[in-house]
């Protein structure tokens, strides 16, 4: 199950009400956790974290922007400044044609993309308002807090952005964009403090200072540090599907009940596994739990298709499993299942085989009462032997394909997004934000 919250507006009207007569240095930034008070943020790797820049389209309107060099600028301000060593380190790994967030289906899927958005639509359809500069989405575990994807979308379907010092009048500095919403990429949320890279609002130049959004605080490092203090090791999600190993079942007698067995093994254990029939004529498969022979070390599962679904001409059948771990890979037998499918041939009820002659020889009688036998010898007897009924091959059959249904297996995983950097700041101070 993929658990989809937003935070941001909450967060900030929490924060103005928690912070009341409180001194500001010792609240102004604030880590973002999940609904379990875990923080997000990235666990240790080894190696650096890759993230990609989808192409900027020629209508953006950013003359002379270098996107993978800009935002490589904002990641290394956060792991170069930081007073601390575990302050993840990003590296850009290649461009895309992407137009919009991506949305990774698992733990190995993602991309960490920078991407321009230019069509209002394509905005709205995030969720976001055009007021929003850019906006960064977090997909995480949310029973731990680790982030495993953040996409920073930048809306320039409303705004214009430029790369001066002095750019047009109207115009976003978009170094200053990018250096707030790789702050939230790494785990932070926004902070009161109004000098900070993290702040809401949009930072109003100064006579000294004309673009002073481009440089962290020392707000913004105390709290990189404290959301980055004591961090796990990550562990590289599990993304190989069970071994289902099994001997298909070609024919059964008409009305009797199909035993159905499978190995299902993995190395993060098997959390279930089913099997899926559906009888002659029928469209719609009925699921069955298969039980685990525990202890057995053969990862052995067992099942049956009742007897009442062999009285037509056949049965179709797949199995599934899922295994258990935290990315809940799946497997099906056949491997294309529910589209090619096992297939049992129902026969008619034979006689049972008679496989031996039978000799039919007379009782011995007395020396003096023998017939009489132009050879002097007995007559032998036989019945003929029974036939046995015949089967034909079985098939495959190709079936309607299902969407996966949630409860047959759950992965528990999150995603925030939406967080709002709203407006400008008039010249008394900064913008009140949604």
């Amino acid at each position: 199950m993929v658990d989809h919250h937003r935070t941001g507006i909450l967060c900030l009207l929490t924060l103005a009400a928690a912070t009341a007569g409180v001194p500001l240095s010792a609240l102004a930034y604030e880590p973002t956790q999940t609904m379990d008070g875990q923080r997000l943020r990235w666990f240790v790797r080894p190696e650096p974290i890759p993230f990609y820049t989808a192409l900027v389209p020629a209508h953006a309107n950013i003359p002379g922007v270098d996107l993978p060099a800009l935002v490589q600028a904002a990641y290394d301000q956060w792991s170069d400044r930081a007073p601390c060593a575990t302050v993840p380190v990003f590296v850009h790994a290649g461009t895309t044609n992407d137009t919009s967030s991506t949305f990774p289906e698992s733990l190995a899927d993602t991309d960490n993309l920078v991407v321009f958005i230019t069509s209002a639509d394509a905005w709205q359809a995030l969720g976001q308002s055009s007021t929003v500069l850019a906006s960064t989405f977090v997909r995480y575990v949310a029973s731990t807090g680790e982030i495993f994807d953040a996409d920073i979308a930048v809306n320039a379907a409303a705004h214009v952005f430029s790369v001066d010092a002095a750019g047009p009048e109207g115009t976003r500095d978009l170094l200053t964009v990018i250096q707030h919403e790789t702050g939230h990429a790494l785990g932070l949320a926004h902070s009161g403090d109004e000098e900070a890279a993290m702040h809401a609002g949009y930072p109003e130049p100064t006579p000294t200072e004309p673009l002073p959004g481009r440089r962290l605080a020392k707000d913004d490092l105390i709290g990189i540090c404290a959301s980055y203090s004591d961090v796990p090791v990550h562990v590289p999600p599990d993304v190989t599907p069970p071994a289902l190993l099994h001997d298909p079942v070609t024919t059964v007698a008409h009305g009797h009940a199909v035993p159905i067995e499978a190995n299902v093994t993995d190395a993060s254990g098997v959390a279930s596994a089913y099997l899926h029939y559906r009888a002659d004529g029928e469209t719609e498969f009925t699921r069955v739990e298969l039980a685990s022979d525990a202890g057995d070390g053969a990862g052995r599962w067992r099942g049956e298709i009742p007897s009442t679904a062999t009285d037509g001409a056949s049965v179709a059948y797949y199995l599934w499993a899922v295994d258990g771990s935290r990315q809940a890979n799946t497997a099906q037998n056949p491997p294309a299942a529910p589209d090619t499918l096992h297939r049992i041939t129902v026969t008619s009820e034979a006689e049972p085989p008679t496989d031996a002659i039978e000799d039919s020889l007379p009782e011995t009688e007395p020396a003096d009462a023998v017939a009489s036998s132009p050879e002097g010898g007995v007559d032998a007897a036989t019945t003929p032997d029974a036939s046995g009924a015949e089967t034909s091959p079985a098939g495959a059959e190709s079936g309607c394909a299902g969407g996966l249904a949630h409860g047959d297996g759950s992965v528990v995983l999150g995603l925030m997004y939406a967080w709002r950097w709203l407006g400008r700041r008039s010249r008394s101070g900064r913008s009140s934000h949604a």
